[in-house]
């Protein structure tokens, strides 16, 4: 049987062909109903109690989760606690109802009183006011002109324009109590409030009249929450007597007609349960009910079915059983918080705009042999496929029957050794053979005409070195490119084999990974090796030619798995573990694709080329495919599957699907090579978080390092970064909850005064923008996103921040420094010494050291001793230590200062300098700026009273690695520079 999923956990279902899998995955969505549905839990460690009491969206798309121990913020990838005020402090945890005003302020309610919380500072204070100071608050709304309204125990109050909270005298008569006990607002379509009250029945406010409505009869009595569907309905959950609706198209003034679902004992598609605690609707206008007992969707109105869910022993049942919050995000994403089972996001079939990617899970083999991971693909017609199983040799598949057939069974391969993978399968398009690349046993051709097949292995050919065959190619001239671990050869039309013509070099014998014939370039095959770069090869007059392609920058990247020549003339390798690079013609090299940030460390195992010219590229768990600068799709399978990957090199396109398809370790996975439809309603992108050297703008305990003068989505913001090359972490969110990982991200930070930054794309699994080494200046930081590739750009957000030197307010220390510098070489001049030079001391014979070459650091100096040599200070060598001295000063704090630098604002030649400072200091010139460095660091904590950050003491003087200037200052003064400054700030006290 063939099975298929379509993305995330969807059950499975049987058909036959892929084609009948696209129509009826396109059909399906629309006569699904609620559909099938699992429940992903939000990680215990984002909420501060597992007891949600109610979940709100803001404008801005952030989620809140009020919790009987805290107020949390969720972006779809971190959370945020917001703690409590000191005028807060009396107030017992217990938070619930959520609600933001015109203003952007959230409002929280708790058992004793309101709360707000200041967005721009990040505190929760009490709202002072004697009315409301001690109301048990039950709920929060906005009216359709932007009015709070407020309820609990005392009644309904209003905020008017001044700020004040009006109690409303919420009664028909003169004589009757004023409403009491309220539970539950909702503001109807027509204007007016809806107000439940416990055990008192439901109220009606029409905000145009002031006149007020109470309807008590039968089950409306007991009605304790409320909502209002798009089509008019006010749906009322009862205590005790289920579920309510009523029209509001016919309104009477003293009785509501309406239709009761109630549970029914022995019906299993009737509500769960009668004790209703909240009410949402889906985007399929499906009504979803929380109750006591699990939650309940009701799918048809008419008949009154329920898909009921409780809590199973199964992945993906719902977590617990008490629903007490419902709420539907903007992108059409349904959340549960539950009273103990924290929250948790709804999995769902939602329509056609996850239809259209198709996992192949061909499950029946997997039940056969144990695994299911295909190696090579190579179709034979429509609906049959050849498959190179790993650890099981390859099979023939059927699916039109979903029927397989191992190798071992075909007759033309009786008395062929047993495989265990077939890395590449290829057919010759001059005679239609096929070509299998085993793993131990060479090349096995097959010929499905004559029904013949043969082996090219070392024992047939003894020009082979290796049988182990791991790439294929046919150029155009009908040879084929044979790669093995240990080699690649050349196969002409008469099955000749002929290796490299020079068999001395180390290419010979290279692994291969992948081959590609360019069909820009005339007679040239490009190799990918595991440590020998891209190679370039030809083949004429029966000789291979061959040369290699290291790429050079900071690291040497002699590691590919994968390459391609796309029909434009661009040559794209796969690194191992370091991204996307492309050919330069023009310089004749392969550069790094930089633009591509989700790809940085990751190692790229498939390229290949879709119609249309579109370039598709596979990590271990991402597939995405570009066109020039443009990111067109971007998926990854590890969103919610952790246990898929792709596999290396088995990719192609299928033109009667119109299709990429890629083999993976469960199967075959399909993906559109047209854009997917998908459907509106995600909010813009919004930068969610500004962390400086790991502290972020939340945390004000230590203001001196960063400051945050409003929101950070507000247009006033200003962002002030005090810290001597600071390390920035920008994160940011799309809010699509409903994938979170397809979301793509598009960044640049540009200095002012400088050339624009450039733009870079990152997928939504990393949504974060890094900076290390920023020097002084006002940057902008710009970012934009998509809930997919192919969907249209969000509005660009736009961030301003500001970086001023840190250590700049120690600027009298170092002015210090200089002086007390400046006086010692005085005191030298006229007594004589040498630079530094104390009391007087034996003369100690030089040990020999070797002279340091020009790409010696730090890092590199074994003696960090600051002894001076006696010997003549002549008053050329005081001229030169004092412009020693003026150069150091110069570049203490310049960690990328080097001995060639040093050199070069000398003067003299880096043998010179090393020489002269040798003979004068005893010490190497690195070794040199490293003990007066460390000097410095020594003066700043003796002088700087409050303290000081280990890591901005070491970016202050010149370290860019806080644990190695923490060696090397304890290596120096005999105590770490913390406990230094700990020794200080004791004796102080």
């Amino acid at each position: 049987m063939l099975y298929l999923s379509v993305l995330n956990d969807v059950p499975y279902m049987k058909i036959s062909g892929i084609r009948s899998v696209l129509i009826l995955l396109l059909v399906f969505p629309f006569f699904a109903g609620a559909g099938n549905i699992s429940f992903i839990p939000l990680p215990q460690d984002l909420l501060p109690s597992g007891e949600v009491a109610s979940l709100y969206q803001d404008r801005e798309g952030f989620i809140w989760m009020a919790t009987y121990s805290g107020v949390v913020r969720y972006d779809g990838y971190q959370s945020v606690d917001y703690g409590l005020s000191d005028d807060c402090a009396d107030i017992y945890e217990s938070f619930h109802g959520l609600c933001e005003d015109n203003e952007g302020n959230l409002y929280i309610g708790t058992e004793k009183g309101l709360l707000m919380l200041d967005k721009n500072c990040g505190k929760i204070r009490k709202v002072i006011h004697p009315e409301i100071e001690a109301l048990n608050v039950t709920d929060i709304v906005t009216d359709d002109d932007g009015r709070l309204w407020v309820c609990g125990d005392n009644g309904v109050f209003r905020k008017d324009a001044n700020g004040e909270y009006i109690k409303m005298e919420l009664r028909r008569y003169a004589t009757e109590e004023s409403l009491t006990d309220a539970v539950d607002m909702v503001v109807g379509p027509q204007g007016d409030i809806w107000i439940t009250s416990w055990r008192r029945g439901l109220y009606r406010y029409d905000l145009n009249t002031g006149r007020i409505y109470r309807y008590t009869d039968g089950d409306l009595l007991h009605s304790y929450v409320l909502h209002c569907d798009g089509n008019s309905n006010l749906w009322i959950g009862t205590w005790g007597r289920g579920l309510l609706k009523v029209s509001l198209d016919d309104l009477d003034d003293d009785r509501l007609s309406y239709v009761k679902y109630a549970h029914q004992p022995g019906r299993s598609s009737s509500l769960l349960d009668d004790i209703i605690y909240d009410i949402d609707q889906d985007t399929e206008g499906n009504i979803w009910v929380g109750s006591r007992s699990g939650l309940s969707i009701l799918s048809n109105m008419e008949k009154g079915v329920f898909q009921n869910e409780y809590p199973r022993d199964a992945y993906g049942s719902l977590p617990y059983n008490e629903v007490n919050a419902i709420l539907r995000t903007t992108d059409g994403t349904m959340w549960l918080g539950m009273m103990g089972g924290g929250a948790c996001r709804v999995e769902r079939l939602g329509g056609v705009m996850t239809s259209d990617i198709v996992f192949m899970n061909i499950d029946n083999v997997r039940d056969e042999y144990k695994t299911s991971s295909v190696k090579s693909i190579q179709q034979i017609d429509p609906n049959r496929y050849w498959f190179g199983l790993s650890g099981r040799g390859m099979i023939s598949y059927d699916l039109r029957t979903a029927q397989f057939t191992n190798y071992s069974d075909m007759p033309y391969f009786a008395g062929f050794p047993t495989i265990s993978t077939v890395d590449c399968i290829l057919r010759r398009k001059s005679t239609g053979e096929y070509c299998f690349g085993t793993y131990e046993n060479g090349l096995w051709l097959y010929d499905p005409f004559s029904n013949d097949a043969t082996v090219i292995n070392c024992t047939t050919r003894n020009i082979m070195y290796d049988d182990c065959i791991q790439a294929l190619e046919e150029d155009y001239d009908d040879n084929i490119w044979i790669g093995t671990s240990r080699g690649f050869y050349v196969m002409d039309t008469l099955n000749q084999v002929r290796a490299l013509d020079d068999a001395g070099s180390e290419l010979a014998y290279c692994k291969i990974s992948d081959i590609v014939a360019d069909s820009t370039r005339a007679n040239t095959i490009w190799l990918a090796t595991d440590c020998h770069g891209i190679l370039r090869a030809t083949y004429s007059d029966e000789r291979i030619r061959a040369r290699s392609y290291i790429v050079e920058g900071k690291h040497a990247v002699s590691q590919f798995i994968s390459v391609h020549a796309d029909s434009n003339g661009k040559v794209w390798a796969g690194s191992a573990h370091d991204g996307l690079y492309v050919y330069n013609q023009d310089l004749d090299s392969f550069e790094k694709v930089n633009n591509c940030a989700f790809l940085d460390g990751k190692g790229v195992l498939n390229i290949s080329e879709g119609p249309a010219g579109k370039i598709w590229v596979t990590t271990q768990n991402q597939v995405f495919s570009f066109a020039g600068d443009r990111l067109l799709f971007y998926h990854d399978m590890s969103g919610n599957d952790t246990f898929s990957f792709f596999n290396r090199n088995t990719s192609f396109y299928l033109p009667e699907e119109n299709k990429m398809v890629f083999g993976y370790n469960r199967g075959v996975a399909l993906f559109p090579s047209e854009s997917i439809a998908r459907e509106p309603g995600v909010s813009d992108c919004a930068i969610t978080d500004f962390c400086c050297n790991g502290l972020s703008f939340r945390d004000k305990s230590d203001s001196r390092s960063v400051s945050v003068i409003g929101d950070l989505n507000s247009d006033d913001v200003k962002v002030v970064v005090s810290a001597y090359r600071p390390e920035i972490d920008i994160r940011f969110s799309l809010f699509n909850f409903r994938s979170t990982y397809d979301a793509v991200f598009t960044y640049r930070l540009s200095r002012e005064g400088d050339l624009n930054g450039d733009w870079y794309i990152t997928s939504g699994k990393e949504n974060v923008a890094s900076f290390r080494d920023l020097k002084p200046g006002k940057y902008c930081f710009e970012v934009y996103g998509n809930g997919s590739a192919s969907e249209e750009n969000t509005p660009v957000e736009v961030l301003a921040f500001e970086v001023k030197n840190g250590w700049g307010r120690y600027w009298w220390v170092l002015t210090l420094f200089l002086l007390s510098a400046a006086a010692m070489i005085w005191l030298c001049r006229r007594s004589g010494r040498p630079v530094g030079h104390v009391r007087e001391a034996p003369v100690e014979p030089v040990s020999e050291q070797p002279v340091p070459d020009a790409e010696t650091d730090d890092s590199e100096i074994v003696s960090m001793s600051f002894n001076v040599r006696r010997i003549e200070l002549t008053p050329l060598n005081q001229l030169f230590m004092q412009k020693v001295l003026k150069v150091v000063n110069e570049h203490l704090a310049d960690s990328e200062f080097r001995q060639s630098d040093f050199a070069r604002e000398m003067a003299v030649s880096q043998t010179i300098l090393t020489e002269k400072i040798k003979t004068l200091t005893g010490n190497t010139p690195m070794a040199f700026l490293t003990s007066m460095r460390l000097k410095m660091a020594h003066t700043l904590i003796q002088e700087v009273k409050d303290g000081i950050q280990v890591a901005d003491l070491a970016y202050s003087v010149g370290f860019n690695d806080a644990k190695y200037f923490s060696k090397k200052f304890k290596e120096q003064y005999g105590v770490s520079p913390n406990k230094m400054m700990q020794s200080i700030k004791n004796s102080k006290v």
